[in-house]
């Protein structure tokens, strides 16, 4: 009989009862302070467990914030992927089309982050910080993630339906930035420098203002 195989921390973690809730308390952590400034022992207190607990379920706190980087990726993923699956039905060969699934993307990024924006903040911290021992784990799932978005503009410009001359990554990279600092910043108003980013009124401005500035950089304001 050969040797048992052991379970790596992170499959431990993922099938052990109550994951979902050592998941959700350590994103919410790790966007609020940072990788580095969350310790074993403040995620141990905020799930109620001990800190031996924690380091059986996850090995170390890196393996941790690896589940909770993969977690994110898989419902980005899934966005992404329920997106582009539409693409084979749509015939995208004019501007108008392209406007919509355009569009439809920008409209599902933001239903994401208004069910839940710590996500976004944890994204943010992330930029913020300099790359470190987790920077290659984003690289090698995100870069999966932006291929189809940039690959369809490609396409776009390729049939001159999309005139945007520069580098899609550059473009894309803005998008984020701008969808991120909203939710995190908050909108201005004419007293306050930061207000609530889910008020109706400014979250209908700021649609409206994204899928504006999409359709002029992109050159897809009409026919």
């Amino acid at each position: 009989m050969g040797a048992r195989r052991e379970r790596s921390p992170i499959a431990a973690l993922l099938e052990a009862p109550g994951a979902d809730a050592i998941i959700e308390k350590a994103t919410r952590l790790f966007a609020e302070h940072g990788y580095h400034g969350v310790s074993t022992r403040q995620i141990a207190t905020a799930t109620g467990m001990n800190v031996a607990t924690i380091h059986r379920h996850t090995g170390t706190k890196r393996e941790l914030y690896r589940v909770v980087i993969e977690h994110l990726y898989h419902e980005d993923r899934a966005l992404v992927e329920a997106w582009s699956a539409r693409l084979p039905s749509v015939s995208v060969d004019t501007a108008a089309a392209a406007r919509e699934v355009v569009k439809r993307l920008a409209e599902r990024v933001f239903e994401r982050i208004e069910e839940n924006s710590v996500p976004t903040k944890l994204h943010m911290r992330r930029w913020l910080d300099p790359p470190d021992e987790n920077s290659d784990i984003e690289s090698d799932l995100y870069l999966k993630i932006y291929r189809p978005m940039v690959e369809f503009l490609e396409r776009m410009r390729d049939r001159g339906i999309v005139t945007y001359p520069g580098d899609f990554r550059c473009f894309l990279r803005g998008f984020d930035w701008i969808v991120v600092g909203y939710f995190v910043a908050g909108p201005m108003s004419a007293t306050r420098f930061r207000t609530d980013p889910l008020d109706p009124e400014s979250l209908a401005r700021f649609k409206a203002f994204v899928l504006e500035y999409l359709f002029r950089m992109l050159g897809l304001e009409h026919d």
